[in-house]
């Protein structure tokens, strides 16, 4: 029996060690929305986002096209903040564009679409 009860003791101090810890359910990066959309005469819009944690920075994915998009500021501290999103007037088809908002190696991805003068509505 003390066999047992000492088993148990040992397995259930096991699981407290390897359990998740608070910090493990922070969401790190807490975005108000994660989609902007524009109309093809291009324009500014802003996001507010929250950083719990360390220091963030944020930047157009590799795979993004973008140099028609641009955002400030790229980095900051922990805490609220806004991002400042502008497309240049868009003369073509739709596009977008996808930035990464990273702090400490947790991100959120903002998606971020024009309309084009060829089609009002994106696809």
């Amino acid at each position: 029996m003390k066999i047992i009860k000492l088993a148990l003791l040992l397995m259930i101090v096991g699981m407290g060690l390897f359990s998740c810890s608070k910090e493990d359910d922070i969401d790190h990066v807490v975005l108000e929305n994660d989609y902007l959309e524009f109309k093809a005469q291009g324009g500014t819009q802003s996001i507010t986002f929250t950083i719990n944690g360390g220091d963030w920075f944020a930047w157009k994915r590799l795979d993004s096209k973008g140099d028609w998009c641009s955002f400030t500021p790229s980095e900051g501290k922990a805490g609220k903040n806004i991002l400042y999103v502008t497309v240049e007037p868009n003369n073509g088809a739709s596009r977008s564009v996808t930035i990464e908002i990273n702090s400490n190696g947790f991100y959120k991805h903002l998606f971020v679409e024009q309309q084009g003068v060829y089609n009002n509505s994106l696809q």
